[in-house]
């Protein structure tokens, strides 16, 4: 009797998960809650890209490209829509194209109370002249060459003004010069130039006057327009 009573939980406990086989399971089942994902930014996002048809890149090193070949850029600057602007030529008044790159103006500096460094528009043999000339002052060496020889009087009195001026100390060798844009009046050119000493503290203003000599052009005055003496 006492083997028997043993025994019954053990078979009781069998059935029961025996029995659990053959009945279905009444657990509901669990569906996918709708968090609204659908409606975020993201999600549209994800879904227009998934729908946009891409293209193949049709020039993948132009953002890297070596623009020096670019007439009027640097080839320190980087490409980019503005440089490529700024390299196109410029429509010519016959209807071509000019030799000056640029479909926007340029942009030179300005000197206060001087003028603007735009040389473009100056004849290139007068501008060479010009430059020769103020080399040579300078540089201290023989100018006759750029003056008018029936004019050398007038280099003769701006040579002895201006030792008179570094004797006065009213204004030092100088060292360097910058070019302005020059004034035409037809059959002569204006050309002011502004002489430096070392330290670009101090100045001269002189205008020097051109007029075609024999095929070529030379100087035939030079005039002081100011002085800027050292502050004492």
């Amino acid at each position: 009797m006492e083997k028997n009573l043993e025994k019954s939980p053990k078979i009781l406990f069998a059935l029961f998960c025996a029995s659990s086989l053959f009945f279905p399971s009444c657990a509901k089942k669990v569906g996918v809650v709708d968090d609204g994902s659908s409606n975020t930014l993201r999600y549209q996002i994800e879904q227009m890209l998934d729908d946009f048809q891409w293209s193949e890149e049709l020039e993948p090193g132009r953002l890297s490209e070596d623009v020096s070949r670019y007439g009027n850029i640097s080839d320190k600057v980087r490409m980019s829509p503005l440089a490529i602007l700024c390299s196109m030529p410029e429509p010519a008044s016959d209807g071509g194209e000019s030799e000056i790159g640029g479909a926007e103006d340029a942009v030179y500096p300005y000197i206060a109370g001087f003028g603007l460094l735009d040389v473009s528009k100056t004849p290139k043999t007068v501008l060479s002249s010009a430059t020769g000339f103020c080399d040579s002052i300078v540089g201290g060496t023989d100018a006759d060459s750029f003056v008018s020889k029936s004019c050398l009087y007038s280099l003769a009195l701006f040579l002895r003004e201006l030792e008179s001026l570094k004797t006065d100390k009213k204004i030092p060798s100088v060292s360097s010069y910058v070019i302005a844009s020059s004034f035409s009046a037809g059959t002569s050119y204006e050309v002011p130039v502004r002489f430096y000493d070392s330290e670009k503290k101090n100045f001269l203003d002189v205008a020097l006057y051109f007029s075609e000599e024999a095929g070529s052009w030379k100087i035939d005055q030079i005039h002081i327009v100011k002085v800027n003496t050292p502050v004492r």
